[in-house]
């Protein structure tokens, strides 16, 4: 028994449901070798199951997810005793890539065990009921697809496995994030490692280690790089991008602005 959604449209938003669905699968059923265009997630349900990536093979149980990557030569089949039953979504999108990383290591766990089967399977059993609405679909699976990879991020048993290394780049990541997301505001040091939830000692440890520069330095170079694309591709004021990209000074801002580029905005915007 199947049932499912697909679709063919490609969305350039950050996440993008290609499909979803629930299967029973009987004892002939498989699918490869073959690859996909898109990120697709399987959870096991019931049953047993044959995973083959690459010269690679597993057997898989109830609770494990498996991930297919987009242009990965990949194969699977139901077990003939006890064949399997799953539920699978598949995505694509601009930060399609960065959410995967949040949950997979494709070196180390190319499968993995959850502790909560129910949460999952509800969450997609939802987005099938949702795939038959006209006004408004795209929306509402898009917000269940974020509520899929935040219940798999924290059930996800492997996760506290992942290497010292990769957690801290994760944390770098996400302040870059943030920083990207908010460097209109009037944030500080302290917002950012609020929320990557590290203290500001160990942000400026690690944003010097991996990038050579300390998170205020980043900081306002990156507020320069977008106030400099402003002042070649706008006419809007100094002060206008000035509190565009976090500064409610205009004379600071200016200032500032000068230091790291040599100078002045006007000059800049007449240079260019």
């Amino acid at each position: 028994m199947f049932v499912g959604y697909t679709s063919s449209k490609y969305v350039n938003t950050d996440l993008n449901v290609t499909c979803c669905g629930h299967e029973i699968c009987n004892t002939t059923h498989y699918w490869g070798p073959g690859i996909r265009d898109y990120y697709l997630i399987h959870y096991v349900v019931n049953g047993n199951g044959l995973f083959k990536l690459g010269d690679k093979s597993y057997t898989l149980k109830q609770g494990n997810v498996f991930l297919i990557e987009p242009g990965v030569l990949t194969y699977y089949e139901a077990d003939k005793q006890n064949p399997w039953e799953y539920v699978w979504i598949g995505f694509n999108g601009t930060k399609a890539k960065h959410y995967i990383s949040q949950i997979y290591n494709s070196d180390t766990f190319p499968i993995f065990t959850c502790n909560n089967a129910n949460n999952l399977t509800q969450c997609i059993e939802e987005m099938i009921s949702y795939s038959y609405e006209q006004n408004g679909r795209d929306l509402i699976l898009q917000s269940y697809l974020y509520k899929f990879i935040y219940l798999l991020m924290n059930n996800i048993k492997n996760l506290d496995k992942f290497p010292e290394e990769d957690i801290s780049k994760k944390y770098v990541e996400a302040a870059i994030i943030y920083i990207n997301n908010n460097y209109c505001k009037n944030i500080t040091i302290n917002n950012i490692a609020n929320y990557v939830n590290i203290t500001r000692a160990y942000l400026y440890r690690l944003f010097k280690k991996y990038l050579d520069s300390s998170p205020q330095e980043f900081l306002i170079n990156f507020r320069m790089e977008r106030a400099s694309e402003l002042l070649k591709t706008s006419n809007f004021t100094i002060g206008d991008i000035a509190r565009s990209v976090g500064y409610r000074d205009a004379l600071l801002f200016s200032k500032i602005f000068k230091k790291i580029n040599g100078v002045t905005p006007t000059e800049f915007r007449n240079m260019n």
